[in-house]
């Protein structure tokens, strides 16, 4: 089962249809709407996929929140092109390695994230051309590696750092806004507040900025949603896809597991084993 509380994945689950419940011999892979902490869950067909053979059980747990959310911010929102760039703020964690992996199956594509100095390395590895150290200014040196801009840039950070990704973006370029990372610290949540964006200024530099929750697009817009799923377990089978596992932590240390992702140790996915 994948930290991410909304992913599960396993073998022989149980499908209870008018009063029976027949077994599952098939590996499958789960997106629950109300979320996976649970000794046992309902979930509706269309929140089910089978997985290919060549696709393991780790890597399944991996796959259905980061490199869909990834998917749809790239090329859904962010209507990314041949020879663009991308700009990802924590591009070594779970939905940064992800995106990574995707936007370079674009032809020509250029990536550039920020990641703590521990994990340039392994960001190199999966593709980025130039990582920012989180303590730089790192307006100032994608202006530098991308004079033109980004033509993409996935903010999970919020706050006032999506006035800071308008600034690095290229004409018609999207800003697409996948989380709030910087409310979580590593003792409590805390409150982070947005600028303001201005329709007039949006306009006179013709940016873009577009919002994006996985899983109410699941609910308003399924068929798209599975589609892209199925596309996404196809890509893991034949190898184009390879998610990262940072480390696994056994069900009874999940407070271990949060707590490792909450203070940033992580590069890829943590998974929590069952």
């Amino acid at each position: 089962m994948a930290l991410e509380q909304k992913e599960l994945q396993g073998a022989h689950w149980g499908l209870r249809e008018r009063g029976s419940c027949q077994p599952w011999a098939l590996g499958v892979l789960l997106n629950p709407e109300g979320g996976a902490f649970a000794d046992a869950i309902t979930i509706a067909e269309e929140h089910v996929m089978s997985l290919p053979d060549t696709v393991s059980f780790d890597d399944a747990s991996c796959i259905t929140v980061s490199y869909l959310t990834a998917y749809f911010a790239l090329h859904h929102a962010g209507g990314l092109r041949e020879n663009g760039s991308v700009f990802i703020h924590s591009v070594a964690g779970s939905l940064g390695w992800a995106a990574t992996q995707l936007a370079l199956q674009v032809p020509g594509v250029t990536v550039v994230g920020t990641a703590g100095h521990a994990k340039t390395a392994a960001a190199q590895s999966n593709g980025v051309r130039h990582v920012i150290n989180n303590r730089e200014d790192y307006v100032a040196v994608v202006k530098s590696v991308l004079p033109d801009g980004a033509s993409v840039v996935l903010d999970c950070r919020g706050g006032p750092h999506l006035s800071h990704s308008l600034d690095i973006l290229q004409p018609l370029g999207k800003v697409v806004l996948i989380g709030a990372k910087d409310m979580i610290t590593s003792t409590r949540v805390r409150d982070v507040i947005t600028t303001d964006v201005s329709p007039v200024q949006l306009i006179m530099n013709n940016a873009g900025v577009v919002g994006l929750h996985i899983s109410e697009l699941q609910r308003k817009a399924p068929a798209v949603f599975k589609e892209v799923w199925r596309r996404l377990l196809g890509m893991a089978a034949e190898g184009v896809i390879q998610p990262h596992i940072s480390k696994k932590f056994p069900l009874q240390d999940a407070q271990g597991a949060c707590r490792h992702v909450m203070e940033r140790h992580n590069i890829g996915k943590v998974v929590l084993e069952i």
